[in-house]
């Protein structure tokens, strides 16, 4: 019996697992929701921001923006963290994921940062406070897609598209058209981006019954399709 391979398999699974415990609390929970990716997602936001205002909006409208975008990403991957906690446990790419925080702290800073977010709305206009439960049945909804549609990288694309959409409405308390060309835009760079993303974990999702466009279609025509949703952001974005 080869003992040699699972000796190493054992120590490579310990040097990951020590690997993801090392830094302090926070430091650990800001790389379970990859706070960093949240740039992503501020450039639309804050351009439509100031495209709505006119010119630099309010001190306290720029801060409640971000508040809510920050709340509103938190709340969203923490969602999905838990959604696919089981899951991600079986996939070798995100097995070490849950040793980042308990379940326990994931399902408490998902309720504050859920109704941070809330209250951050109420506080910019009454439509964003209205429009803020439906903001983040749009964004937790993308997490149980990938259980029954193959589409599911444009329903991300939809979930950050919230981002400039409700910036626009922050700034004018209504919706125009120019956000909406914006936020179809964003829905195909996310949705391109996150099927590149996806071949990574085609082996994966094939075993698992995990529903994408890369397990339909196949990584080269993914990636295609990847290449054409990218054209149709820069047409968007200058149209």
């Amino acid at each position: 019996m080869d003992t040699n391979g699972h000796e190493e398999t054992c120590e490579l699974g310990r040097s990951e697992a020590e690997g993801v415990r090392l830094g302090g609390p926070v430091s650990r929970f800001l790389r379970l929701i990859r706070f960093s990716h949240t740039i992503f997602a501020l450039p639309f936001a804050l351009g439509a921001l100031v495209v709505a205002a006119d010119g630099w909006p309010s001190w306290t409208i720029l801060f409640l923006v971000i508040v809510c975008m920050v709340c509103a990403r938190t709340a969203a991957m923490l969602f999905n963290r838990l959604i696919d906690w089981s899951l991600d446990q079986r996939n070798p790419r995100t097995a070490t994921r849950h040793l980042l925080v308990s379940k326990r702290a994931a399902q408490v800073f998902l309720v504050l940062s859920s109704a941070g977010f809330v209250v951050a709305a109420s506080a910019i206009n009454r439509v964003t406070f209205i429009l803020a439960p439906v903001a983040l049945a749009l964004i937790f909804f993308y997490s149980v897609t990938k259980r029954f549609t193959s589409a599911t990288h444009f329903f991300l694309g939809m979930a950050l598209a919230v981002a400039p959409v409700g910036a626009w409405i922050a700034a004018t308390g209504r919706i125009d058209l120019a956000p909406v060309v914006l936020a179809a835009g964003v829905i195909c760079w996310v949705a391109g981006f996150d099927l590149i993303y996806a071949t990574q974990d085609y082996d994966f999702d094939r075993r698992e019954g995990i529903r994408s466009l890369v397990v339909k279609l196949g990584v080269v025509r993914s990636l295609r399709l990847a290449q054409l949703l990218h054209l149709l952001t820069f047409a968007a974005l200058i149209g």
